[in-house]
């Protein structure tokens, strides 16, 4: 369905729809702009492992999402299904490169500030040390 409308609007050239991949890594690093427009979603993990890439973010405003994502700062929140905000905040980021480049910089240093590898496991640690605290009592 979803590459029908595409051809329907003559956009075949800016699309690829590639199926399961296992090189998610590769991809994102190749891409200039992350789009994760859900309806619903626990954390948006995608747009972490975009801001680590040092990709702006176009992201909803639906379940932890917010957290990740610091609108105008990392990228930008639209609402759920708000098809003219999206495509202006991506017409926004294809012409201008430079605040690609400015919110991609940013989300790069909140990734690796708050949702690296080892602060998360710091997280984690602290959490089972609060626990183990208030069980020694």
């Amino acid at each position: 369905v979803l590459q029908s409308m595409v051809g329907s609007y003559g956009l075949t050239p800016y699309f690829v729809f590639t199926g399961y991949r296992s090189d998610t890594k590769e991809l994102t690093a190749a891409m200039d702009i992350s789009v994760l427009p859900s309806f619903t979603e626990g954390f948006g993990r995608g747009n972490v492992e975009a801001m680590a890439h040092g990709k702006p973010v176009i992201s909803t405003l639906v379940g932890g999402i917010p957290e990740v994502v610091d609108d105008g700062v990392t990228g930008y929140l639209i609402n759920p299904g708000d098809e003219q905000a999206l495509a202006e905040k991506l017409m926004l980021l294809v012409g201008n490169k430079s605040l690609r480049e400015k919110l991609g910089q940013q989300g790069w240093r909140k990734a690796k500030q708050k949702f690296s590898q080892q602060k998360q496991v710091d997280k984690i640690e602290s959490l089972y040390q609060e626990l183990l605290d208030k069980t020694a009592v």
